[in-house]
Formats: structure tokens, C-alpha cells, sequence
């Protein structure tokens, strides 16, 4: 890690040392105002942009799209089970449910259990690693009283 982090800078490093200089010479007619120009834009303008590309690239690595629950396709399409988790935990529809009409909304569960159901939704890439992900909902007196999104590392 430490490498291919180290390799990136100094390729950066060395990316914007030419392109300044490219450009210094277009506004500068001394040497010594082009290579001042040079070291500084090179010194300053490097680090900032690494850091500004591993910003991106961990906004990249986390982001997880996002899109309101709809029952047919829950039930028609298991790959977009993962982006409805949020909208169906948050929205609290399933709350006060018994188990039919849960599954009416959701389908037969992957996991079953009187007090508790397991609704399978994916693996995904967390970052450096796997995360399986999955609903639970629990019922106590056979209506449903918590609606849970979990992962598990891999």
C-alpha cells in the first residue's frame, strides 16, 4: 500500500514538474523566475492533488446509490435490494405488520424463525474487504417492532 501510494505521488510529482515547465517558459524569460515557478508549483501543487484524487477515490470506493422501496420490484429484481435497505428501514412501513402481510411486501424470507426474519440482500464491496448485507425484522407479540439493515464482513 505504502508503495503504490508513494509511486503515485512522485508519477504526479513528475507529471506536473513537466507541465510546468512547459508552461514557465511561456511566461517567464529567466531561468531563475522558471525554475523558482517550477519548484514552487511543483512542491505546492502535487500534494494537493493527491489528496484531492484520494477524496474522490474514497467517495467512489463508499457510495452506494440509493432509491425509494417498491414491493414489485423487491420482489422482481434481488439486485436492487441493496439500494432500497435505507428507504425501507428509515420509512418504517413494515412496522406494526404481522408476518403475512411481511410477506406480501417482501417475499418469502431467506431466513425464518417465529420471532424473526432474515431478507438476504447482497454482498458488496466495502471498501478494502466484502460486506454481506441483510434485513432483519423481528416481531414480538406476531407484529413486527424493529426493521434492522446488517452486515456482516466476509
Amino acid at each position: 500500500m505504502i508503495i503504490e501510494t508513494l509511486s503515485f505521488f512522485i508519477l504526479l510529482s513528475f507529471l506536473f514538474f513537466f507541465l510546468t515547465r512547459i508552461i514557465s517558459k511561456n511566461y517567464f524569460t529567466t531561468k531563475k523566475e522558471q525554475n523558482r515557478t517550477l519548484i514552487i508549483a511543483t512542491i505546492v501543487i502535487s500534494p494537493v492533488t493527491y489528496v484531492l484524487a484520494l477524496i474522490c477515490y474514497l467517495f467512489y470506493l463508499f457510495y452506494e446509490p440509493q432509491q425509494r422501496f417498491d414491493s414489485n420490484k423487491w420482489l422482481t429484481d434481488k439486485a436492487s435490494r441493496i439500494e432500497m435497505k435505507n428507504n425501507l428501514v428509515e420509512s418504517k412501513i413494515l412496522e406494526g405488520k404481522n408476518k403475512e402481510q411481511i410477506i406480501q411486501l417482501l417475499g418469502k424470507p431467506d431466513g425464518d424463525a417465529p420471532d424473526r426474519s432474515i431478507y438476504d440482500l447482497q454482498s458488496t464491496s466495502a471498501g478494502f474487504g466484502w460486506e454481506h448485507n441483510f434485513i432483519e425484522v423481528k416481531y414480538k407479540n406476531k407484529k413486527v417492532f424493529s426493521v434492522k439493515a446488517q452486515t456482516s464482513k466476509l
